[in-house]
C-alpha cells in the first residue's frame, strides 16, 4: 500500500478568538507510527482534524507527500486527501451491516471482487461477521470494522483519534496490539492521538508531545522518556522524581550524594529528574526516610517515602517481592543517571 509523509509547517488554528494551535511544525516519514501525546484540551485532536481537513488552519501549510492540501490559497477537501480517519467510537453506521459499512465508499468492482471479506480477514475477523449489525459487535470488534472500512479506501495516511479510550483495560490492550500490527503489516503512515503515556510508549516509532497547543518534543519514545526537553514533558510520559541539586562538571550534587548527569546543564543550581524505577529503598532502622504509603501492582510496588527533616517526598518503584510497609524507616539511594534542568528562579 502506498504511503506518503505528512508535513505540517507553522500551523495555527483558532476557535473564534481562542488560538489552540500555536505554530505547529511536524514531519512524519512514510510508514511510521506517530503518537501525539498530551493532556485533554491541549489541542492534539484539533491538529488531527486540521490534517484530515475537518478544520481549516488560520496559518501555515499541511502537505501529504508532495501535495499541499491546506495553506494560503489552497484547500483540498477531506474526501480528496487520501486520508483515513478512525474516531474514538469507530462511528459505524448503525443502520448498515458490517459488510455495508466496510463497502461504504468502495467502487462497485471492488465490492464484486469480495474486498469486504478480504478486509475483514486483514483485521482478523471471520467472514461471518459481514452479516452482523454494529450493535451485535463488541467495542474491539467495532474498532476493527472501522479500521477495515478505513483501509478499504487505500489511504496514504491513517489518523486515529483516541481510538481505544472507550474500551475496558484488557480489550484496549488486545485491540491496540491488533490494530498496530495491521498498520505495520500494511505499511501505512499512521498518526495516533492519545492522553495515555503507556499506550504511546508501547507502540510508537515517534512521540510528539503537545502542551497547550505547542509541540515541546518530537523524538523516539526512548529519547522522550530518557532525555525529555523539560520537566513538564518528562511528567507526561511517566512518573518523575525531581530533586534540587548543584551541577558541577557533569555531576549533580544532592543531599543524597553525587548523581551523574546524562546531559550537560550549565554548572550551578539545577533541578534533576529521575524515574521512580531509579530510586532504591532498603529497610534500615537508621535510614533517613520514612515510608508514607505503598501501592501494590502485582509485579511491583510504588513506594512513597518522605525524607527526614524535609517535606521532600519521593516515589520508588520496587519489585513485587518488596516487604516494606507504611511507617518503616528506609535508606534511599539512586541508580543510573539523571537529567538536569535549570533551577527555577
Amino acid at each position: 500500500m502506498n504511503s506518503d509523509a505528512v508535513h505540517v509547517v507553522g500551523v495555527r488554528h483558532a476557535y473564534g478568538d481562542l488560538e489552540v494551535l500555536h505554530g505547529i511544525d511536524l514531519t512524519i516519514e512514510p510508514g511510521l507510527l506517530v503518537s501525539v501525546l498530551g493532556k485533554s484540551g491541549c489541542g492534539k485532536s484539533t491538529l488531527l482534524r486540521v490534517i484530515a481537513g475537518f478544520e481549516t488552519p488560520t496559518a501555515g501549510t499541511v502537505s501529504i507527500g508532495e501535495t499541499v492540501v491546506a495553506g494560503p490559497g489552497v484547500w483540498v477537501p477531506p474526501q480528496r486527501r487520501r486520508i483515513g480517519y478512525v474516531s474514538q467510537d469507530g462511528s459505524l453506521f448503525p443502520h448498515l451491516t458490517v459488510q455495508a459499512n466496510v463497502e461504504f465508499g468502495m467502487r462497485r468492482t471492488e465490492r464484486d471482487a469480495g474486498m469486504a471479506e478480504q478486509l475483514l480477514a486483514t483485521v482478523s475477523l471471520d467472514p461471518s461477521y459481514l452479516r452482523r449489525w454494529p450493535h451485535e459487535l463488541s467495542g474491539g470488534q467495532q474498532q476493527r470494522v472501522a479500521l477495515a472500512r478505513t483501509l478499504a479506501r487505500s489511504p496514504d495516511v491513517v489518523l486515529l483519534d483516541e481510538p481505544f479510550s472507550a474500551l475496558d483495560t484488557d480489550l484496549r490492550a488486545s485491540t491496540r496490539s491488533a490494530v498496530v500490527g495491521i498498520l505495520r503489516d500494511q505499511g501505512v503512515t499512521a498518526v495516533f492521538v492519545t492522553h495515555d503515556h503507556h499506550e504511546a510508549l508501547s507502540f510508537s516509532d515517534i512521540l510528539a508531545i503537545m502542551v497547550d497547543g505547542r509541540l515541546t518534543q518530537v523524538a523516539s519514545a526512548a529519547e522522550v522518556y530518557d532525555q525529555p526537553t523539560d520537566l513538564q514533558t518528562a511528567a507526561l510520559v511517566g512518573g518523575t522524581v525531581v530533586l534540587p541539586a548543584v551541577a558541577c562538571d557533569g555531576v549533580a550534587r544532592t543531599q543524597f550524594g553525587d548523581i551523574p548527569l546524562r546531559n550537560s546543564p550549565r554548572n550551578g543550581p539545577v533541578e534533576i529528574m529521575l524515574r521512580p524505577e531509579q530510586v532504591l529503598v532498603d529497610n534500615d532502622e537508621q535510614g533517613s526516610a520514612c515510608v508514607r504509603g505503598v501501592e501494590y501492582f502485582g509485579d511491583s510496588h510504588l513506594v512513597r517515602v518522605e525524607v527526614h527533616g524535609t517535606t521532600q517526598e519521593l516515589q520508588a518503584r520496587t519489585g513485587g517481592g518488596w516487604s516494606g510497609r507504611a511507617g518503616d524507616r528506609v535508606s534511599v539511594s539512586f541508580r543510573g543517571t539523571a537529567v538536569g534542568f535549570p533551577a527555577l528562579q
